[in-house]
């Protein structure tokens, strides 16, 4: 049995996020729990949440000095991360919310809204499907109305379908690990998702 007291977890805060419920749920689980501002070096996994526009969060990178902090810690260094809603269509080239955006790069990939035929955001709780048995057939909790399409579709996880629609809502890149959905409002789901992330990156 993994003994999480002794895994260390920095949240990002790039005060857009839903800090409290991210942090609550992991110091529940048990993990040791951190609020970060940039340093990044001194955890077992980092984690970078969000909610609201692609383009307010790369600003907020920006403006904490994040970006370059972060691709040296994914890239170079190795770290492991974890991204949660926008902090996952963060990790791509761009966007093309509210106007095209760069985002970090470190997945290849845009981040794209869905057809006008769909009603957005997509809000509620929606099946995946993967060949990891902690995300098939479970349901989790999606607010978004843009969706990632990464170039290697070896990266998916798993696919959440929307009005008939397949889309990626999890992908893992080596140490690098995301969710589109919600596991820290996702119930039971989520919180055994959640205690599991350090075998993604075994």
């Amino acid at each position: 049995m993994l003994d999480l007291s002794k895994i260390k977890v920095g949240i990002i805060n790039l005060e857009i996020n839903n800090l409290y419920s991210i942090y609550s749920v992991f110091k529940n689980i048990g993990y040791k729990t951190y609020i970060v501002k940039n340093r990044l070096t001194n955890y077992d996994f980092i984690i970078l949440p969000g909610v609201g526009s692609f383009k307010e969060g790369m600003s907020r990178l920006k403006k904490k000095n994040l970006i370059d902090i972060l691709k040296e810690a994914l890239i170079i260094k190795k770290k492991n991360f974890v991204g949660i809603c926008l902090g996952m269509q963060m990790l791509f080239k761009k966007s093309n919310e509210y106007g095209n955006t760069n985002g970090l790069n470190v997945i290849n990939g845009n981040v794209q809204i869905f057809k006008k035929i769909f009603p957005i955001p997509v809000v509620g709780w929606y099946k995946t499907k993967s060949f990891i048995r902690e995300l098939n057939n479970r349901y989790f909790y999606h607010i978004h109305s843009y969706y990632c399409e990464p170039v290697n579709k070896k990266l998916i996880l798993s696919k959440t379908e929307y009005k008939n629609f397949s889309y990626c809502s999890s992908i893992q890149d080596k140490n690098i690990l995301a969710f589109q959905f919600h596991p820290e409002k996702s119930g039971l789901n989520g919180i055994n998702l959640l205690k599991k992330i350090p075998f993604f990156f075994k």
